[in-house]
């Protein structure tokens, strides 16, 4: 009887017909005793002890019949909201310093440097055996032109001037001196073609640069020509100049009205 009330009604409805039954129970008792006790106040109705424990052992033994094997477990509900942030955990202690490394070794000493211009082992304050100084020079407007060309260091001995000279075809080096110059090479008036090939190569040994770069071998001055207007020779002018000294030279060039010329130098100490 216990499977046909579960089936139909489940755990509640099992419950219902056991407060029924129990109900009934006590109503027959009730109608049973009435007419015998009919003297006691209808407040005095209820169990007596023995149906009491009746009812009792009843719900119990329904309530054990009731029980059934645990259902599957229901869908998992959604995820939560993220908990806040916890607070930063307190500052660890300061680590121990580690032992302080050894000290490398010291190098060796290394060699003294050659002195240097013009210090007191070379107070003399000249420009080095095999040093080079180059510099530029411009001049234009009236009739004559003095060039200056000043050297910003003393160059011991004086080094040997040479201007650029053409003749022929061919360029050789005009040799200034005071008051005129003379054709560098090994024929200082060349009476031939081959004699004036000769000067010209003595001049491209003692001054292979040119304006753009300018050079000089050793113990000479070497001025080179970039660009000229309507002037004359440093060698048709040459009487008006000088011979180089240990500071510098100014050198000549007799100009037309509106003539200019420009070009660079270099000087190296023998």
């Amino acid at each position: 009887m216990s499977n046909r009330l579960r089936e139909p009604f489940g755990k509640a409805g099992l419950i219902v017909a056991i407060v029924a039954l129990v109900a009934a129970t006590v109503g027959g008792a009730y109608a049973a005793n009435h007419g015998k006790r009919h003297h006691k106040k209808k407040n005095q109705a209820g169990l007596n002890a023995k149906q009491k424990k009746q009812v009792r052992n009843i719900a119990k033994t329904e309530a054990k019949k009731v029980g059934g094997k645990e259902g599957p477990a229901g869908p998992q509900g959604p995820k939560g909201d993220n908990g806040s942030n916890g607070s930063n955990g307190a500052k660890g202690d300061q680590g121990i310093q580690g032992p302080k490394g050894d000290t490398g070794n010291t190098g060796p000493k290394g060699d003294t440097g050659e002195a240097g211009m013009c210090s007191e082992a070379n107070p003399e304050c000249k420009l080095a055996s095999g040093a080079t100084l180059t510099g530029v020079w411009g001049t234009g407007g009236g009739t004559i032109s003095f060039l200056p060309i000043s050297f910003p260091i003393r160059v011991s001995p004086a080094p040997t001037a040479l201007a650029p000279y053409s003749f022929a075809g061919l360029e050789m080096g005009a040799e200034l001196e005071d008051g005129g110059y003379t054709i560098y090479g090994p024929h200082p008036s060349p009476g031939s073609l081959p004699e004036a090939e000769e000067d010209q190569d003595a001049y491209k040994a003692a001054c292979p640069g040119s304006a753009a770069v300018p050079k000089a071998a050793g113990g000479f001055l070497c001025i080179y020509t970039k660009e000229e207007y309507e002037i004359y020779s440093f060698a048709e002018s040459a009487p008006k100049s000088e011979a180089p000294n240990e500071f510098g030279i100014v050198a000549a060039l007799e100009l037309e009205p509106g003539a200019y010329a420009r070009g660079s130098w270099a000087v190296t100490a023998e």
